[in-house]
C-alpha cells in the first residue's frame, strides 16, 4: 500500500473540546426514537460558522470531528449543484488530510444537518474539502427504494480540475493476492472504483449495531470466498431508509446492491491520499439508488445476488469456491473474472507456464443453459482465461432479451504447470485432384513449443454432388469460429435463441478443424443461413424491409472435420481442392 502508518483517533478538535462533541454525540445518538433532523439550506449558512460532523475511525463507534464553513461555491459541480467549502479539524485530520471513507459523514451546524463529507483535493496539504447539500442528498433517498433494479447502466466519476476528486469509498478486497487486485484494477477502473488489498476481508461475526448518523457503511460488490465492498458513511436515517456517501458509487441510477456493516480498524495515513481500512460486517438491507447526490437503500431489504461456484484442479487436486456476486449490467462480469483470477492464484500461479481447461456453465431464470468450453496455454494462461470467460458472461448480462438472466453461474477449471502449444507450420493435400464422393487426406505439420514437429492427417470425404474447385481451410477451433463469424456476419442476435446459439457454437482451441469450402453466394436471415437459395427467395429476401437482418454470404462450408490435436493451436492454412464431377457419375 505503501502508507506510513495506522492511527486511530486520540487527538484534540481544533478550538473545540473533543470530549464535548462526543459527548453530544453521544445525546443525539442515544435517543429513541430519533428526533426529527432540522435541517440547514445552503442560503442560511456563511463563513465563519462552526459545526462539527459524525464519523467512525475505529471499530463502529461514531467519533465528532470539527468543522468550519469556509464558504458556498454555486453551480460547482454540474448546472444547479451547490458545494459547501470547509476546513475540518481533529482526529489528526490534520496530518492525514481528508480520508476515504469519510464520504456521507454528516455536518451539523447549529443543531441543524448541512450536508455529508463527499470531495477534496487530491494530496491537499490541509483538510479542506466540499459537502453534498444534504437537500441533494434526500431527494436521491426520496425515490424509489422498494423496487430492485432488473438493469442499471453504468458511468465513470466525472474528472474535475484541480485535482478535486470524490472522497470515493474505497473498495476493500480481501482473499486475493497482489497479481489478482492489477487485474481487478483494470477491469473496475473505468466504473471509477480502486480497488484496494486488505487482510480484513469479510466478518459478519463482528459487532453490527444499527446504523445511524455517521455509522461505517458497506456497499458489498462480491461476498462468498472473496470480499470487496465499498465503504463510506451514513448521512441520515429516516425509519428504515437511509442515505449516504454524499455522492454517487458508479453513477447506476436505480441498482440493487447488498448494504452490510462496516467495523473500521483504523486510518492508513497515506503520503497521497489516506482510507480507512474496514471490513464488512453481517448484511443489513440492500442499496437501491445510485445517484450523483448519494446512494440510497432499505434496512432489512435484502439483495439479489448472483450465485457463483468455482472448482480449480491444479494437477488433478480440486479446490472448490463459492461467491455470491452483485447483479448489475456493466461490472458483474468483470467482477466474476476477477474471481476466477482470485481462485486461479490461489489454488496455482497468475504467471508463468501453464495450461488451462475452463468450462462455464450459465443457467438461466428461464431454464435455457450456455456451456463455454475452451482451453488457454502459455505463460498469461491465467489472464487468458479470466478475460475470454468475461465473453459469454458479458453478452448475458448484458443483453436486454426478455427472459435472459442469470440464475447461477458454475466453472471448473483444470490447471496444468506446462505450456501446451503448437504452431500449424504447413499443410497439404495428398494429391491436388479427386473425383466428387472420393476422401482426400490433409496433412498438417504441427510445431510444438519446445517440441519435435509432427504430422496430423485428416480423411476429408468430399460430398458427391461438389464440383469445381473448392477451398480446404485448415486452423484451431478458435479460427473455426473466426470464420464463421467473418462468413455470417457479426451483427446483433435477432432474438435470446440466436444469442444463445452463438454463445454455444464456440470451438476448442486445441482441436483442429479442416473445412471443404465452396465460393457460392447465400443469404443469412437474422443469423440464420439459406445456402443456395432461388433466385426469387433471394430477391424478396435481399430486397424486403420486413424480412428481418439479411446479409449476403459468399462461401458455404460443404465439410467440417474436427480432431483434437493435444496443443493449443495457433496459425491457419489454406488449399486448393479440384474436384471432377464424373464422380458422380
Amino acid at each position: 500500500m505503501g502508507y506510513s502508518q495506522l492511527r486511530t483517533p486520540g487527538k484534540p478538535l481544533g478550538g473545540i473540546s473533543r470530549r464535548l462533541l462526543r459527548a453530544a454525540s453521544c445525546i443525539l445518538l442515544s435517543q429513541a426514537p430519533a428526533p426529527a433532523v432540522e435541517l440547514a439550506p445552503v442560503s442560511e449558512l456563511a463563513r465563519g460558522m462552526r459545526g462539527y460532523g459524525l464519523t467512525v475511525v475505529e471499530g463502529t463507534r461514531i467519533d465528532t470531528f470539527g468543522v468550519e464553513i469556509l464558504g458556498v461555491e454555486r453551480n460547482s459541480m454540474l448546472p444547479g449543484r451547490d458545494v459547501i467549502l470547509v476546513r475540518l479539524s481533529g482526529l489528526g485530520l490534520e496530518e492525514t488530510g481528508l480520508v476515504a471513507g469519510m464520504s456521507g459523514s454528516p455536518v451539523y451546524v447549529e443543531g441543524r444537518l448541512v450536508g455529508a463529507v463527499a470531495w477534496g483535493w487530491f494530496a491537499a496539504d490541509e483538510p479542506v474539502g466540499l459537502l453534498t447539500p444534504i437537500h441533494e442528498m434526500l431527494a436521491v433517498m426520496e425515490r424509489d427504494l422498494s423496487t430492485p433494479a432488473r438493469g442499471s447502466a453504468a458511468a465513470p466519476a466525472p474528472a474535475r480540475p484541480s485535482g478535486l476528486v470524490r472522497l470515493a469509498a474505497p473498495v476493500w478486497v480481501s482473499g486475493v493476492g497482489r497479481g489478482t487486485a492489477q487485474r481487478m484494477t483494470e477491469l473496475l477502473s473505468p466504473l471509477g472504483l480502486e480497488p484496494l488489498l486488505s487482510p480484513a476481508g469479510e466478518d459478519p461475526s463482528l459487532d453490527t449495531p444499527p446504523l445511524r448518523a455517521g455509522s461505517a457503511v458497506g456497499v458489498q460488490l462480491v461476498g462468498g470466498d472473496l470480499s470487496m465492498v465499498g465503504i463510506g458513511t451514513v448521512t441520515h436515517v429516516d425509519g428504515d431508509r437511509l442515505v449516504a456517501f454524499g455522492h454517487d458509487f458508479v453513477g447506476s441510477g436505480a441498482i440493487d446492491l447488498p448494504m452490510t456493516g462496516a467495523h473500521i480498524f483504523g486510518v492508513l495515513d497515506h503520503r497521497f491520499r489516506s482510507f480507512k481500512l474496514g471490513a464488512a460486517t453481517a448484511t443489513v438491507g440492500a442499496v437501491r439508488q445510485d445517484r450523483f447526490g448519494g446512494i440510497a437503500g432499505l434496512t432489512g431489504a435484502r439483495a439479489g445476488v448472483l450465485p457463483v461456484e468455482m472448482a480449480v484442479a491444479p494437477e488433478g487436486e480440486t479446490r472448490e469456491f463459492r461467491f455470491e456476486v452483485a447483479r448489475h449490467r456493466f461490472f458483474t462480469a468483470g467482477l466474476i473474472q476477477s474471481a476466477l483470477i482470485g481462485a486461479l492464484e490461489s489454488t496455482s500461479k497468475v504467471i508463468g507456464e501453464a495450461s488451462i481447461d475452463l468450462n462455464i456453465d450459465i443457467e438461466l431464470d428461464d431454464g435455457r443453459k450456455v456451456t463455454w468450453d475452451q482451453i488457454y496455454s502459455g505463460v498469461d494462461a491465467t489472464f487468458a482465461a479470466a478475460i475470454d470467460a468475461g465473453t459469454p458472461l458479458r453478452a448475458l448480462v448484458r443483453s436486454s432479451f426478455e427472459g435472459v438472466r442469470l440464475a447461477g453461474v458454475r466453472m471448473r477449471a483444470d490447471v496444468r504447470e506446462e505450456v501446451r502449444v503448437a504452431r500449424l507450420s504447413g499443410a497439404s493435400l495428398d494429391r491436388p485432384g479427386v473425383r466428387a464422393g472420393e476422401e482426400v487426406t490433409v496433412s498438417v505439420r504441427l510445431s510444438p513449443y519446445r517440441s519435435a514437429e509432427r504430422v496430423l492427417q485428416i480423411p476429408v470425404r468430399v460430398p458427391a454432388d461438389a464440383a469445381g474447385e473448392l477451398g480446404v481451410r485448415v486452423g484451431s477451433g478458435r479460427s473455426a469460429n473466426g470464420w464463421e463469424e467473418e462468413r455470417l456476419g457479426a451483427g446483433p442476435p435477432a432474438d435470446s435463441e440466436e444469442l444463445l446459439r452463438r454463445l454455444n457454437r464456440p470451438r476448442r482451441e486445441d482441436e483442429l478443424v479442416v473445412l471443404l469450402t465452396v465460393a457460392e453466394p447465400g443469404l443469412t436471415v437474422d443469423g440464420r443461413e439459406l445456402p443456395s437459395p432461388p433466385p426469387s427467395v433471394h430477391r424478396l429476401l435481399s430486397q424486403s424491409p420486413v424480412a428481418g437482418t439479411t446479409r449476403m454470404v459468399a462461401w458455404r462450408v460443404l465439410t467440417e472435420e474436427r480432431v483434437p490435436a493435444g496443443f493449443v493451436l495457433r496459425g491457419e492454412q489454406s488449399l486448393v481442392l479440384e474436384v471432377d464431377p464424373e464422380g458422380r457419375r
